[in-house]
């Protein structure tokens, strides 16, 4: 699977994003999406070099680290397929790649604290803490069920098995 910048930038420009504090996630196509880091809150730089020894870029690649590990241990967690820096308006951002996931958020079901405390203590026996009780970050797949989408690294932890 290749993704173009041309892509990312179309998806950007072509779709409303799902915005966090972390970052902005993008539908690329039918399967893959992007969460860009810090899109809005100033995650840009001018040279691509600056971008690769920044904070941000530190956190992405944490964060992929984390949600591939995780992956690994559970089927409930979205797929990764890398890390993809990238320039839009004459600034250069980084992102993750990631499975995309449609279907129902647990914030849409009538006892989403009951479901979420199943959720949690699967994936507290895989060693993955989620600090972050949001609702939607847990969607639920027709054919797969639920599904974790969201991995920021200070609501995350992974641990040694």
């Amino acid at each position: 699977m290749y993704i173009t910048n041309k892509k990312i930038v179309n998806a950007i420009e072509l779709r409303d994003d799902d915005s966090g504090s972390y970052g902005s996630y993008f539908r690329i196509t039918r399967k893959v999406g992007i969460k860009v880091m810090k899109f809005k809150k100033n995650g840009g730089y001018d040279l691509r070099k600056a971008l690769l020894k920044s904070g941000i870029y530190k956190e992405a690649v944490k964060e992929y680290k984390m949600i591939k590990e995780a992956r690994r241990r559970s089927k409930m967690v979205v797929k990764t397929y890398g890390l993809k820096t990238f320039k839009y308006i004459d600034q250069w951002y980084v992102g993750i790649l990631l499975e995309h996931i449609s279907g129902t958020s647990l914030s849409e079901k009538n006892s989403p604290d009951k479901v979420m405390d199943n959720l949690m203590g699967v994936m507290r026996k895989v060693k993955v803490f989620i600090y972050d009780h949001n609702t939607c970050n847990f969607i639920k797949q027709r054919d797969k069920g639920w599904r974790i989408i969201d991995f920021s690294p200070d609501w995350i932890r992974v641990e040694a098995l």
